[in-house]
């Protein structure tokens, strides 16, 4: 089974800011100044784009005094006095942070293919109030429609998609590759870090060896359960590539299943390797017990073969 995230691995993992959406009457300016305020120490590419918006805005981002990070769903702030939040939907939800006006709002704003990140804030001793969003755009990346016929080829007997990102914005990326049939098996959005490695523990009971595909600090702990773990290198964040076992040094879809390819070549010539080692010793020691065998035929064979080996193993140069 190979398990992908979306942003940063489906997606060419560069959204930018499309719009900024005020919900309660308060400026865009500063909807966009206290997100990129909360996301000053973040490294996903969401964080990015915001903070990209508003430096390309010259809008001056407010001094922070205390930032809390919340994986695989946003982050809260203490900004001007004010306590900040910003993240998904879920995370609004969690909090109790949506009215019925909010979720008539969040609706409205749910387009096909969108992120969207909601920003509350208000005193400290107040709940926060949602304020408004920000509404990110992603492409996907070149190749996607190729990607699961060509892990098919290979034996990869499912295709997945697991993404903390909104369900909409998931699916408007697997149905840009076609059917169920010539497309992805599964895919689920809105999910946790937790939630991940969850989902790729329940995959392995049931299918089997799991590759799990990613770039970013929440793809980490599902990384680190997979069996193999594989991360897109370009862009991914250090925590990514310190957990997998696999880096794509080029962020192509088409690395994947060259990955399999080149696994598998290593694989027949490390098996080829083992049974020409053994046959020659095997035929050395018969040639003993016969009483033919000299000191520089014991030598030829076990130099020859360490030769034959190396110039073998040589073949995996080959793409």
């Amino acid at each position: 089974v190979v398990a992908l995230d979306k942003t940063g691995t489906l997606t060419e993992g560069n959204p930018h800011v499309s719009r900024v959406v005020s919900l309660d009457g308060v400026g865009e300016e500063r909807i966009l100044r206290y997100a990129a305020a909360a996301e000053t120490r973040s490294e996903h590419p969401i964080a990015r784009a915001i903070l990209e918006a508003a430096g390309s805005s010259e809008i001056a981002r407010p001094e922070v005094i205390e930032l809390t990070a919340l994986p695989g769903r946003g982050a809260e702030a203490d900004v001007d006095g004010e306590t900040v939040v910003l993240g998904s939907p879920r995370l609004f939800r969690e909090r109790n942070l949506l009215d019925g006006e909010g979720e008539a709002s969040i609706a409205e704003l749910e387009v096909e293919g969108s992120t969207l990140v909601l920003v509350a804030w208000g005193e400290r001793s107040q709940t926060p109030r949602l304020r408004g969003a920000v509404v990110l755009s992603d492409r996907v990346r070149p190749g996607l429609a190729k990607l699961v016929p060509e892990l098919r080829r290979h034996g990869v007997e499912r295709v997945v998609v697991m993404s903390g990102d909104r369900t909409p914005a998931v699916e408007s990326a697997v149905r840009s590759v076609g059917t169920r049939e010539s497309g992805f098996d599964e895919w689920r959005g809105e999910l946790l870090p937790e939630e991940k490695v969850d989902w790729i523990r329940e995959l392995r009971a049931r299918y089997g060896p799991i590759l799990m595909v990613g770039d970013g600090v929440n793809d980490a702990p599902a990384l680190a359960a997979a069996d193999v773990g594989m991360a897109m290198a370009a862009r991914g964040t250090a925590v990514a590539l310190d957990t997998a076992d696999v880096a794509l040094m080029e962020d192509e879809l088409a690395r994947i299943p060259e990955a399999f390819k080149l696994g598998k070549k290593a694989a027949r010539i490390i098996r080829a390797n083992i049974v020409f080692a053994l046959a020659v010793k095997l035929v050395f020691v018969a040639l003993g017990g016969l009483g033919l065998a000299t000191l520089w035929m014991a030598v030829v064979a076990d130099m020859g073969s360490s030769l034959a080996v190396i110039l073998n193993g040589l073949r995996a140069l080959k793409a």
